[in-house]
């Protein structure tokens, strides 16, 4: 790996570049041909629990999205620019509910971000797309600057539509490949079988049960932070056009002193 060696970068194509399991043996042998590392032990162990590891021996295992030790990576960062090594355990957790309260905050300016920017369809009604609607129920689907083709299988008909890439059945998401032949054939919204509850704002609002099906409770302060990030989009928004008058920053301070009391 030194030198200017390309095996690291290879290695990652291996792991999560190739969705063919026959791609990735074509491509594991050529790494260890091309770099001499056939009798390497480690590599032949990585082998050996590759149905663990490479993308292409968990094409219907749905992982959310997640590879390897992402989360807890994730997690770590974020609590390492809150906490020192001096604190004590009580001050460890109330650094730690402040992370809580961040990412709280975060994905409640996300649902706001979503609710209120609603994409254009910019897509347009044709007779050559008609007719593909009707006749056509296979295609491939390439990327610029990518030499892998996803074949994406459709039945316009029953709104049925399968890639190769398996991204709906490991991260409950329509790939971009998928999407891409759902435009073609000129269908205007995600059939309702892709669209799964978990990734909705009906989430939310769903009951959910632990492994001893018992009703989790909701946190008792999430209710507070929701009510606070969404007063603060409103009041942000409000300070933003009363400070371009007089009259207007007059109306607002004295609303709010009123309010205070």
């Amino acid at each position: 790996m030194k030198n200017g060696s390309s095996f690291l970068s290879d290695l990652k194509k291996c792991a999560y570049q190739y969705v063919e399991e026959v791609q990735f043996e074509s491509a594991w042998e050529e790494l260890r041909t091309k770099y001499r590392v056939e009798n390497n032990s480690w590599l032949n162990r990585m082998y050996g629990l590759k149905e663990k590891w490479a993308r292409s021996y968990m094409n219907n295992t749905f992982t959310g999205g997640m590879q390897s030790t992402q989360l807890s990576e994730s997690l770590y960062a974020d609590l390492k620019d809150y906490t020192k090594s001096t604190l004590d355990i009580v001050q460890i957790f109330k650094y730690f509910k402040r992370v809580v309260n961040d990412k709280r905050a975060n994905e409640l300016k996300a649902d706001f971000d979503a609710i209120n920017k609603l994409p254009k369809n910019m897509f347009l009604r044709t007779k050559i797309i008609k007719h593909a609607k009707e006749v056509l129920h296979e295609y491939g689907v390439g990327i610029d600057e990518q030499e892998i083709e996803f074949k994406v299988e459709c039945n316009p008909s029953d709104f049925v539509v399968q890639c190769s890439c398996r991204k709906f059945e490991t991260f409950g998401i329509l790939c971009c490949h998928a999407l891409k032949v759902l435009q073609l054939l000129d269908i205007k919204s995600i059939p309702k079988a892709y669209v799964l509850s978990k990734w909705t704002c009906v989430a939310k609002n769903m009951v959910i049960e632990d492994s001893k099906e018992k009703e989790v409770v909701e946190h008792v302060n999430l209710v507070s932070t929701q009510c606070y990030t969404l007063l603060c989009h409103k009041l942000v928004k409000l300070a933003s056009e009363a400070s371009n008058s007089v009259d207007g920053y007059d109306l607002v301070s004295n609303a709010a002193t009123d309010l205070f009391k």
